[in-house]
C-alpha cells in the first residue's frame, strides 16, 4: 500500500475488489515472512465479516491469500491474465491473454 496506514484483512480484500464467487471465505491465510521462515495464519474471512471473529491488521510484507472453494463450481472457464503497468498498479487493466 502506498500510505503507511494499517490496513486489516477486510480493507485489503474490499481494495483488490471483493473475493471471487468460487472464493473459499473460511480458509484463508496470511502468509507472512519472519526470521525463521514463512508463517501461515489461519483466517476465516466469513467470521470476521459476521463480526463473530475480529478484523486482523495485516502487516508489513504481509499476503493475504483466499484459496478457491473445491465444492464452489467455476462460474468462468476463461481465465484471463492482465498486465498492469507499473506506474499504475490500481488502475484499470487491459486481459493481455485469455485461453
Amino acid at each position: 500500500m502506498e500510505d503507511n496506514r494499517p490496513i486489516t484483512v477486510l480493507k485489503a480484500l474490499t481494495t483488490a475488489g471483493g473475493a471471487n464467487p468460487t472464493a473459499n471465505l473460511h480458509n484463508a491465510k496470511i502468509i507472512r515472512k519472519d526470521e525463521n521462515g514463512t508463517t501461515k495464519v489461519p483466517v476465516d474471512i466469513s467470521k470476521i465479516m459476521e463480526a463473530k471473529a475480529p478484523d486482523v491488521t495485516l502487516q508489513a510484507d504481509d499476503i493475504l491469500f483466499v484459496p478457491r472453494s473445491a465444492s464452489k463450481p467455476s462460474m468462468q472457464k476463461i481465465e484471463i491474465y492482465y498486465d498492469v503497468a507499473p506506474s499504475a498498479p490500481m488502475q484499470e487493466a487491459a486481459p493481455i491473454y485469455s485461453r
